[in-house]
């Protein structure tokens, strides 16, 4: 799913987050610049990104980078990567 989330830096558009169920996948904005963004009142922009929407369990091997060596995670279906103050675009 495509949300939509009200930013006014560049800064702002460059953070990265996770959602806490998944801390392995990192989230993005889908704009590099905020001249690729659109500008919704002075100093105001609105930035994009997508959400990843698993329609059944995903299961996967890790890196344990603490203690070496692997181990299996299942993430069970859901969507994922949501920002707090966003809106579905």
């Amino acid at each position: 799913m495509r949300y939509v989330v009200i930013i006014t830096s560049e800064a702002e558009l460059q953070d990265s987050w996770q959602d806490p169920v998944t801390p392995c996948w990192t989230f993005v904005y889908n704009e590099q610049s905020l001249d690729a963004c659109t500008e919704i009142s002075e100093g105001q922009y609105e930035a994009t990104y997508d959400s990843i929407v698993l329609a059944e369990s995903f299961e996967f091997t890790r890196v344990d980078a603490v203690n070496g060596g692997t181990f299996r995670e299942t993430i069970p279906p859901g969507e994922y990567g949501i920002r707090p103050n966003s809106r579905r675009a």
